[in-house]
């Protein structure tokens, strides 16, 4: 009676769980999507540049670097898209 302290049966605890015991899948979803939204910006900051220095500017060279941006933006979603596809 005067022991209240509850024992293990087996006298062995647990181990943790490693990490693929938990799944690291909320994570790598988490970094893939700030990738993605990262890579959205880039092409949207690379249209409107492209838009900027084609009816502001009115310039080609800063047009053609907007759109190779944005281009440069979209293949690299596709190609992260592509190789980091869940097996």
């Amino acid at each position: 009676m005067g022991n209240s302290e509850k024992t293990v049966e087996s006298g062995a605890s647990q181990p943790a769980p490693t990490g693929h015991e938990r799944g690291d899948r909320p994570r790598r979803r988490g970094n893939s999507t700030a990738v993605m939204v990262l890579l959205g910006m880039d092409v949207l900051m690379g249209a409107g540049i492209g838009v900027a220095g084609h009816v502001g500017l009115e310039s080609d060279a800063i047009t053609l670097a907007g759109a190779a941006l944005a281009t440069i933006g979209l293949i690299l979603m596709l190609a992260y898209q592509l190789v980091g596809r869940e097996k």
